[in-house]
């Protein structure tokens, strides 16, 4: 059920994403409140970010302890995270956000609401759209966003196969 209601969440957040929202070190930004929101904004504490790199091999382009807050509809904002001194040049793709189990949504009337975001208390692991591309001066991430995955006939317990209804057939499955 929380999946479902965070899927709902994401999805009334999109329209309304602030441009500028952003959350760091020194917490959510003022501009986040019951001014400039109209839909709740969803975020989530990143705390590192893993990738497929030119030789096939998983690295990590940031990794972060404490982590750093990002509004679910903002991921592209992490490739300004991306530490390029180590890593060879070229496309980074498989992209993967390690979350913290917290889910941060920020009301209209400006309450910051904090749950978890998993059940069962593991840090969530996010995939993303898009590619790293990192050159020798540096990282850019053209069209970074969150890949949201969701199985209609699961989310309402249905089984995959169609048997549940008996008034079709569905010999072309």
């Amino acid at each position: 059920m929380k999946l479902l209601l965070l899927m709902f969440v994401t999805a009334i957040a999109l329209p309304g994403a602030q441009g500028s929202a952003w959350a760091g070190d020194e917490g959510i930004r003022a501009d986040v409140g019951p001014a400039n929101q109209t839909v709740p904004a969803v975020f989530v504490r990143v705390i590192r970010l893993l990738a497929t790199g030119p030789d096939g091999e998983q690295r990590s382009l940031y990794e972060d302890p404490e982590g750093r807050v990002v509004p679910l509809m903002k991921m592209d904002k992490l490739g300004e995270s991306v530490i390029t001194e180590h890593l060879p040049t070229g496309a980074y793709y498989n992209l993967q956000a390690g979350l913290a189990n917290e889910l941060m949504v920020a009301t209209v009337d400006g309450r910051l609401v904090t749950m978890p975001y998993t059940r069962d208390g593991s840090d969530p692991k996010l995939p993303l759209n898009g590619a790293v591309l990192v050159a020798k001066d540096g990282a850019s991430v053209p069209g970074l966003v969150p890949q949201f995955v969701f199985d209609s006939q699961h989310a309402f317990g249905r089984p995959r196969n169609r048997d549940h209804d008996e008034d079709r057939e569905h010999d072309d499955d």
